[in-house]
């Protein structure tokens, strides 16, 4: 979550998500001592001028919603301005690069708004000016005879393709402008690593590579390492390292040897058996490719994609560690000190390659279990999720997992990049339940309705339609959902004598509820109006209708529905019946525990957060109950798909899914993680009827089911996730701030949703 800025009309700052909207122009002061990278949108046309502020020589890059330059500025002057953007900006989407010029900075920067000099905390994005490092074979560097294609492999296929960056060494040394990583901001680049694509000759290429974007240093041993960790996803680095250390017979001590960038005949044993090892490990690499392409030459069944063939390679050599290992040994033990020549002869004499014949054996073994190792790509909590259900999904589903989490953006704007480019997303994708609508129609996604049919009837209803195309093809499997809730403060109830249900019964008896906790109490009746507006918008859609986008493709916001949601948050704004506050910033965790306001109206899996650490000492002051007027919403849930370019391995990405909706695998990240399940008849489980002390001994999970089931299911659209922006995040909040009429903000709306589905 990002702060930034503040509302013209308002003193009052503005709390801000990850793509948060800046409400009006002004001027922002940037105290940056690393490196950030964030989004935000103007409302309104004007004038922007962007202060950064750092001890080092800094710069600001300025991006428009397509990532073209708008502007940037590099002043390395003296004072405590470093650089400076002031642009007449129109309306829209925009992303900030501030950045110092260091090497791998993470950590937290402070913004500041000049008007209002609120300082906050934010999440920082790497971004710095330059990687460089030698290609290095632990002590052999690449000669200038020697030809090596370097690139980033942001797609995690194991392959230089065209779109991807790319360069030649030079005498054995790489290098890329980190500026290109404005591009890739979509990426998780912690996660990419860099591949060096060898070419003694023209017939024969060979791959080593590196753990990852921190580690510079691509050699044989960081290319085993790789591997290691590829089939173990549960062990950390080091760990890794560890275990390969012991393959060798080297201590612990010996970790250093990863790390440099020269590792030569020294000595020192340690060093003179990595160095050896290392050595003979890149000649078996080598000819270890060239037998894996030959078979695959003369028996096509037994031929490997890129990532396969690379990780079948590494796995064969690191089964032969100990072995060469030993013979090394056994040469250092022959003499007190060995000359630097003698490594090579030593090297060319090493037998510690497989014959033609145990290298087929173990190919076509291998080739099996590559079609039950999947990977997984996910977001938030799901990243513990398949850790601590990695050893059942081996078990109990067949399938050897590797799970990638990653942030909510960062998740889906790759995902969108690999599936448009077609090919780097994993074998099964988890998507957010407001953004299915964009993927459900473009054949990226594999038809999986004959393979749900029997789980069909167990799973909640309209979340099934939500994962249907418009050809009823059943392409997105519902794992979460996340009925609408409304918590309400018990002291504020019943405790003055109010009656929750006369109170919910309608939305004038909701209201004058709440001008009477205003009034008597002192008492906001909700946090912010956004959530109610939402309430109204996802709650009463139409039957066959989707939320922004009618069955016919026919834009629907400026219907009743819409005018009656915008009515009712300038309603509450107006009569001052809501705290005016953001989400997930301390203003409103101290809402929750100040009793600041009276009801707070999101999905139910808010629950675990007030009870785990947002407001765990309110327990026993809240309530769960539907939404005013009896309206039955959602917000948020997780689909689970299969990519097309993954049908090769479609058999065992099902079985990771089946799993996943299995009951057992259902109630554990609900009990665990508060992820309420899509699956129905787990609702009869025991846990469904335990009181719950956060609550008040209510048996709330009864009434999350009953709203699941009583959700009206709603038609997706490719166009939600911008038809949000343009009607919730814009056009609304230019209603509650401007006192724009709510009409012409939904025209105009509506006329910009129109445009960008044309």
């Amino acid at each position: 979550m990002l702060l930034l800025g503040c509302n013209d009309s308002s003193d009052t700052p503005v709390t801000l998500s990850e793509n948060g909207i800046w409400y009006g122009t002004g001027t922002l002061e940037l105290n940056n001592s690393g490196n950030s990278q964030y989004n935000f949108t103007v409302t309104k046309d004007g004038l922007v001028e962007i202060n950064l502020k750092s001890e080092e020589d800094a710069y600001l890059v300025l991006l428009d919603s397509d990532y073209n330059l708008v502007s940037q500025n590099n002043d390395s002057t003296e004072g405590s301005t470093n650089s400076k953007i002031n642009e007449t900006l129109n309306s829209g989407t925009y992303t900030i690069i501030a950045a110092s010029n260091w090497l791998n900075t993470f950590g937290e920067f402070e913004l500041t708004v000049s008007s209002e000099e609120n300082i906050v905390s934010g999440l920082v994005l790497e971004y710095a000016s330059t990687y460089t490092g030698p290609l290095n074979f632990e002590g052999s560097v690449l000669s200038e005879s020697e030809t090596t294609q370097i690139c980033l492999d942001l797609n995690d296929n194991y392959k230089c393709d065209e779109n991807e960056y790319s360069m030649s060494s030079q005498n054995g040394e790489y290098s890329f402008d980190k500026k290109i990583l404005i591009e890739l901001k979509e990426y998780n680049l912690e996660k990419v690593r860099v591949l060096a694509k060898v070419s003694n000759d023209e017939e024969l290429n060979y791959l080593l590579v590196s753990n990852n974007l921190s580690d510079l240093y691509i050699s044989p041993m960081n290319t085993l390492l790789n591997a290691y960790m590829n089939f173990n996803p549960m062990q950390t680095k080091e760990s890794a390292q560890l275990n390969l250390l012991n393959e060798l017979n080297i201590s612990s001590i010996g970790l250093y040897l990863f790390e440099r960038g020269e590792v030569s005949a020294s000595s020192h044993s340690n060093n003179m058996k990595f160095y050896s090892v290392s050595k003979i490990v890149e000649k078996e690499i080598e000819v270890a490719y060239k037998s894996a392409f030959e078979i695959g030459e003369n028996n096509s069944q037994l031929s490997l994609d890129d990532e396969s063939l690379h990780l079948f390679v590494a796995t064969m050599i690191i089964e032969k560690l100990p072995e060469i290992a030993q013979q090394v040994e056994a040469k250092i033990n022959e003499a007190s000190n060995i000359e630097l020549t003698d490594y090579q002869t030593l090297i060319d004499e090493a037998d510690t390659g497989y014959t033609e014949v145990e290298f087929s054996e173990q190919l076509d073994i291998y080739s099996e279990i590559v079609l039950k190792n999947i990977e997984i790509n996910a977001f938030g909590d799901y990243g513990n999720y398949f850790q601590t259900l990695y050893e059942d999904l081996n078990s109990t589903a067949n399938v050897l997992i590797k799970s990638t989490p990653n942030s909510w953006g960062v998740h889906h704007n790759q995902l969108i990049l690999n599936l448009e480019n077609g090919s780097g997303a994993a074998d099964v994708e988890l998507i957010d339940t407001g953004l299915i609508g964009g993927y459900l129609n473009d054949g990226a996604l594999l038809d999986l309705s004959s393979e749900f049919e029997m789980y069909k009837n167990n799973m909640v209803d309209y979340a099934v339609s939500q994962g249907q195309n418009e050809l009823g093809q059943q392409v997105a499997i519902p794992v979460d959902l996340g009925p609408g809730v409304a918590f309400y403060r018990r002291d504020y109830m019943e405790g003055l004598g109010f009656d929750l249900t006369e109170v919910m019964d309608s939305w004038e008896s909701w209201l004058s509820y709440g001008r009477t906790l205003r009034d008597d109490h002192d008492v906001y009746l909700v946090s912010n109006v956004d959530g109610i507006a939402r309430a109204i918008i996802y709650g009463t859609v139409e039957p066959g209708n989707g939320i922004y986008i009618g069955a016919n493709d026919e834009v629907l916001v400026e219907n009743e529905r819409f005018k009656f949601a915008f009515n009712m948050a300038l309603t509450l704004r107006n009569e001052g019946l809501d705290a005016s506050l953001g989400m997930w910033n301390d203003d409103w965790y101290n809402g929750f525990n100040d009793g600041l306001f009276a009801m707070e109206i999101q999905g139910a899996w808010l629950l675990g957060h007030m009870k785990g650490w947002i407001a765990p000492d309110t327990s026993g002051l809240w309530g769960a109950s539907t939404l005013p007027a009896g309206i039955y919403g959602t917000w948020g849930g997780t689909f689970a798909a299969i990519p097309t370019q993954s049908a090769d391995k479609k058999d065992a990405a099902w079985r990771a899914i089946e799993y996943m909706i299995s009951p057992e695998a259902q109630l554990t990240g609900f009990k665990e993680w508060a992820m309420f399940p899509a699956n129905k008849t787990v609702y009869s489980d025991a846990i469904f009827d335990e009181e719950i002390a956060f609550l008040d001994g209510q048996k709330a999970r009864l009434l999350f089911a009953e709203i699941a089931n009583n959700v009206t299911p709603i038609l997706p659209s490719k166009y939600d996730n911008i038809a949000e922006t343009l009607i919730v995040n814009t056009a609304l909040q230019e209603v509650l701030a401007d006192g724009r009429d709510i009409d012409e903000a939904l025209k105009d709306a509506a006329d910009q949703l129109e445009a960008r589905m044309q």
